[in-house]
């Protein structure tokens, strides 16, 4: 018996329709799988001062299958942080990475990263874990953003931006949140955050963002306290020889000398020699001065000169005028006579 036939025409009218883009958040090299009606998660440290706060550094895409379309982002700001974006980067090339767990990728993944953010030089690394496309990435139009977020000071919570792409004929991309977790953090002078009690040993959990409790702060040499905010006084064990001075440092400290006391490495009675000697030099100065200055003195008082003058001797009646008295040398003779 033969098979039923049936003849007929089927006729396929393929249409252009219009997609509609995709945005997506790239962390540290990664892609974030977003959660329906929720978004993405990321998380950033208190604001606490600005020497030591890292802010939030990730990068926000948008993919259209249209490759010609002219794609869009619309960025609702944070209210409780300051959100920085670069302009809009079309003209890139990506770069494949290693996407392996591996330490020394991972190593490698941060590096290029930071690169990212501090000397962007047109290459961006291509996301791992990253949705697989339908078309090769070259028929794809994109779109990134390079931001930073960064907590108001002293705020804990939770802080979120909500990004919306389209495109010139406003088809739009589902809503995307991205909700960063401002955890709290205690610790100081470099201390290190330890959440074993609470089975966040790496104190990467959102729950921080609720306060501090159950964590703990691991200290480094030369701080204690429970958030490591006391520098420990090394002096006070009196570390020193008695003539020195203890000088507190930070896991350490200095017995500092004064030149003039025994802890210059000198005895006691070197410096009392010292004392005299110097005593007995100033006295001997002094001395000869006295004697140069009356020396002086002395030189000054001159005694009268009996030779070119004249003089009467005084209180006699008698007395003769004498006259200028000259030497003459009769017959070779030296006789002295009047004129």
């Amino acid at each position: 018996q033969e098979s039923l036939k049936t003849l007929g025409t089927i006729t396929v009218n393929i249409e252009q329709e219009n997609d509609n883009p995709v945005a997506n958040v790239i962390y540290e090299g990664v892609y974030k799988v977003p959660v329906p009606y929720h978004g993405v998660d990321v998380t950033v440290e208190q604001y606490v001062r600005q020497d030591i706060h890292t802010s939030l550094n990730f990068l926000l895409g948008v993919y259209d299958y249209d490759v010609l379309d002219d794609i869009a982002l619309n960025v609702r700001n944070s209210s409780n942080g300051t959100t920085m974006l670069t302009g809009p980067i079309t003209n890139f090339t990506f770069s494949l990475q290693n996407c392996s767990d591996a330490e020394t990728h991972q190593q490698k993944r941060k590096q290029k990263w930071v690169k990212l953010f501090n000397n962007f030089d047109g290459i961006i690394p291509y996301p791992c874990l990253f949705p697989n496309l339908s078309l090769p990435i070259d028929h794809i139009a994109w779109l990134f953003y390079l931001v930073e977020y960064t907590p108001n000071k002293d705020f804990v919570g939770v802080d979120r931006i909500q990004v919306i792409a389209s495109d010139q004929d406003e088809a739009m991309s589902d809503p995307l949140d991205i909700n960063i977790y401002v955890l709290e953090n205690k610790c100081q002078n470099n201390a290190v955050c330890n959440g074993e009690a609470v089975n966040d040993t790496d104190c990467s959990s959102t729950n921080r963002s609720r306060g501090f409790e159950g964590y703990k702060c691991d200290c480094q040499l030369g701080y204690s306290g429970d958030y490591c905010e006391q520098n420990i006084d090394e002096c006070l064990s009196s570390p020193c020889r008695p003539d020195y001075t203890c000088v507190d440092k930070i896991n350490s400290f200095v017995c500092e000398c004064d030149p003039r006391s025994p802890c210059a490495g000198y005895p006691w009675w070197a410096w009392l020699i010292v004392g005299l000697g110097s005593s007995i030099l100033i006295l001997i100065i002094v001395v000869i001065i006295c004697k140069c200055k009356k020396k002086t003195k002395t030189g000054k008082t001159e005694p009268q000169s009996s030779t070119n003058q004249g003089f009467e001797m005084p209180g006699h009646p008698g007395a003769m005028h004498m006259t200028t008295m000259s030497p003459r040398w009769p017959n070779g003779q030296g006789v002295w006579t009047m004129a």
